[in-house]
């Protein structure tokens, strides 16, 4: 399950429960997809209640899925809870930074926010 609210040049979706890539993939189409989305935008994803565990192969075809949107969303910032979360989300994070993709992933979302606030010009 997701939701997602955008304003001005940020969207924040959140993810709680079990996911799968589909989900994810839609989640990005939505949000790009609405009036209100400006391209260039940053997305900030809030994955602290998610129970998403994605084996290797899935987490490189979230690369894939990433890639697909960065001609639209310039940063991605990831907030995950578990250790598990974390350790995959930083080998996502190295496979997005090798396909030009501008990710990385916290554990608190004021980090989070505070990396996208800084490269905001």
């Amino acid at each position: 399950m997701y939701s997602y609210e955008i304003e001005n040049d940020r969207a924040l979706i959140t993810f709680e429960g079990d996911l799968d890539n589909a989900q994810i993939r839609q989640a990005y189409e939505e949000v790009t997809s609405d009036p209100s989305f400006q391209p260039g935008s940053q997305v900030l994803v809030d994955d602290l209640e998610s129970s998403y565990n994605p084996s290797m192969g899935e987490a490189q075809k979230l690369v894939k899925i990433f890639a697909s949107f960065s001609d639209r969303i310039v940063q991605f910032a990831i907030v995950v809870r578990k250790e598990v979360h974390f350790g995959l989300g930083r080998m996502v994070e190295v496979y997005c930074e090798s396909q030009g993709v501008n990710l990385r992933i916290f554990r608190e979302l004021e980090e989070a926010q505070e990396w996208l606030d800084s490269s905001r010009g």
